[in-house]
């Protein structure tokens, strides 16, 4: 991973094998970053994705070990409990062109992920929300 900042925005270069999730939480922490939108693009070459239920309160996923497009990863970075928790949300491509997306449980890099971190300049919080089972912001 590298990672450069102008002004207030830092650029995050996620390298082969570079896990999205992972990678961005581990940058969060070594900046001291607990809140942020996050956007990216890039390859991946594995990704896991969910689709949040409401009626059974989890997650329906979705895995492939397919080669594919990350076209737009939009999110957050915020706390829960003192933890930093990365949230996004992808749009992935085939090659036959064809679209899928969800919340990213996990990706791998397959080329290159680049990301833009816009930090708040404060903290981000979560709570628990039982009407949901997910871990909502508390602003």
């Amino acid at each position: 991973m590298q990672v450069k900042r102008f002004n207030d925005v830092y650029v995050v270069h996620l390298q082969p094998d570079d896990e999205i999730i992972a990678s961005l939480k581990k940058f969060a922490v070594d900046n001291n970053i607990k809140g942020a939108s996050v956007q990216g693009i890039g390859t991946t070459k594995h990704i896991i994705l969910g689709y949040f239920d409401t009626e059974s309160k989890g997650y329906n996923t979705m895995e492939t070990e397919e080669d594919m497009e990350l076209i737009s990863a939009i999110g957050s970075i915020s706390t829960l409990d003192d933890d930093v928790v990365v949230h996004l949300h992808g749009t992935f491509g085939d090659d036959e062109f064809k679209l899928t997306g969800g919340h990213i449980l996990s990706a791998d890099i397959l080329a290159t992920g680049e990301f833009f971190v816009y930090p708040t300049g404060g903290t981000i919080t979560r709570k628990h929300n039982d009407d949901f089972d997910l871990n909502l912001f508390d602003l």
